[in-house]
């Protein structure tokens, strides 16, 4: 069955590419004149156009929606904080990339560590990331569960595979110091160190082993202090 034939009718159907392409096209040709375009919202009293007409930078004003009884500051204040999550999004991801692979899902029975751990789903983080939640998702540590190990970006048909996007959310994680007590300790140790795992030397004398050679901790910690 058609998804047209679903419909209550009467209905009105827009095709969203002509009406993108019709909205883009007006703008254009109402600023190359220097005019201000006033597209009343009583036209198509239709949400999806509206956010569309958003999208373009049209002001709420040049829309009408001040003229209406019913109070619009809700759906602004929502529209706007997506605005706000989307712009915090672009500045670390590619946004068109990152939603297609939310709606790609072609290798969600690919990842190894679902396999073992149903628990992680990773196609579900990457949505809600599309979604513009990047606070959630960074609080819920998922991306930490990735171990990287290639599996998704090897057969990924977007170019940008779910383990970049999961290594750029654990960079952000660090930043706003979110990250699982292990890979904290782990990170200090490096810092503290120059090794991930400090070695004994009274286990070393035990078992006959020399000594441990200098792990070149001084000059990491002179490097890290430089931020080279």
């Amino acid at each position: 069955m058609h998804p047209l034939d679903t419909l209550d009718t009467p209905a009105a159907v827009l095709d969203v590419a002509r009406l993108q392409h019709n909205l883009t096209h007006m703008q254009q040709r109402i600023s190359a004149l220097g005019v201000a375009l006033r597209p009343h919202i009583k036209t198509s009293k239709c949400l999806a156009v509206v956010q569309q007409q958003l999208a373009l930078g049209l002001e709420p004003e040049a829309l009408g929606l001040a003229a209406h009884r019913i109070d619009t500051s809700p759906f602004f204040a929502r529209w706007t904080e997506l605005r706000r999550r989307q712009a915090l999004l672009a500045a670390h991801f590619n946004v068109r990339a990152l939603n297609g692979c939310a709606d790609c899902n072609g290798c969600r029975n690919d990842c190894p560590i679902n396999l073992g751990d149903p628990s992680f789903v990773p196609n579900a983080a990457i949505r809600r990331l599309a979604a513009g939640d990047l606070d959630g998702v960074i609080a819920s540590r998922d991306a930490w569960k990735c171990h990287e190990c290639y599996t998704c970006h090897d057969r990924c048909c977007q170019q940008y595979s779910m383990m970049e996007i999961f290594r750029i959310i654990k960079q952000l994680s660090m930043a706003h110091g979110v990250v699982p007590g292990g890979v904290a300790d782990g990170v200090a140790t490096v810092r503290n160190t120059g090794t991930m795992i400090a070695g004994s030397e009274a286990a070393r004398k035990r078992l006959k082993l020399p000594a441990q050679t200098k792990t070149g901790a001084d000059e990491l910690a002179r490097l890290l202090s430089e931020g080279t």
